[in-house]
């Protein structure tokens, strides 16, 4: 079992409907990948033991009704010997109010966010991004990849030093291929997150249009009011490392191609 930190706590936003891959007969997060054990292994799973490996004393899943295949799954943790809890997702709007569904847990600790329909090429992805959270000078740090379709992610502007400039969600163009892809970062975000997201909510429940009609906010969107309001935002390059978003139909055909996923657990 790998070391526990009380202080680190992973999240894995679950609200999504999968509508790219049309009618599944079970959540996306729980999508069997073919790879070397003797199993197919729910994509979820490989998200989890990157917060394992990363010292994460729990993991909290914030999911919509409906997506009970998930709990039922994974239950309390102790099958994959780390803490699990769950959030009901109340706001539909985008992955910053699913995080913020769970505030009261994740209040106070070094946060690990990563996407559970998205496979990494790594060993340990997080654990530079801790340590440079630890040194105080970032309030947030991202794992920055080559992406080859940046149309449908979160592109990033950074200076010689690393610092993170700007942050654009779904470009319109493919000129910038510096993504972010994981994160984290420390209270003094998951505060600043959960007041826009607060005074958000605010606003919807007070508003006489339809719910529906609420555009949605990236985490990237987020992160860059942060930007804006002096926080400091790093990006730490991973070179070498591909990722792989099996949400859409085009990212699943490329499924084979991730033969390095050799040791699941």
């Amino acid at each position: 079992m790998e070391p526990r930190d009380a202080s680190i706590i992973g999240i894995i936003p679950a609200g999504g409907v999968a509508s790219r891959l049309g009618h599944l007969p079970c959540s996306k997060e729980l999508l069997p990948i073919p790879c070397h054990s003797e199993h197919p292994i729910p994509v979820g799973t490989f998200l989890i033991n990157n917060l394992k490996r990363a010292g994460a004393s729990q993991i909290n899943w914030v999911i919509r009704k409906g997506k009970w295949d998930i709990p039922h799954y994974y239950g309390s943790g102790r099958s994959f010997d780390i803490p699990m809890c769950y959030n009901i997702m109340e706001y539909p709007h985008g992955p910053p109010f699913t995080i913020n569904e769970s505030y009261s847990n994740i209040r106070g600790k070094i946060v690990l966010l990563g996407f559970p329909d998205i496979l990494i090429d790594h060993p340990n992805p997080f654990v530079p991004l801790i340590n440079e959270i630890r040194q105080g000078n970032f309030e947030v740090t991202l794992g920055i990849v080559h992406c080859e379709d940046p149309k449908k992610i979160d592109v990033v502007e950074m200076n010689d030093d690393g610092e993170i400039t700007k942050i654009i969600p779904k470009p319109k163009t493919d000129v910038n291929k510096q993504a972010w892809i994981w994160a984290a970062w420390s209270p003094r975000f998951t505060e600043f997150l959960h007041h826009v997201i607060e005074e958000k909510v605010e606003s919807i429940k007070s508003s006489e249009s339809i719910q529906k009609e609420v555009k949605e906010l990236h985490v990237g969107d987020v992160m860059q009011q942060f930007i804006n309001a002096g926080g400091k935002v790093k990006g730490i390059k991973f070179q070498e490392t591909r990722f792989l978003d099996i949400g859409t139909t085009s990212g699943w055909k490329k499924i084979e191609q991730f033969r390095f996923l050799k040791h699941p657990m």
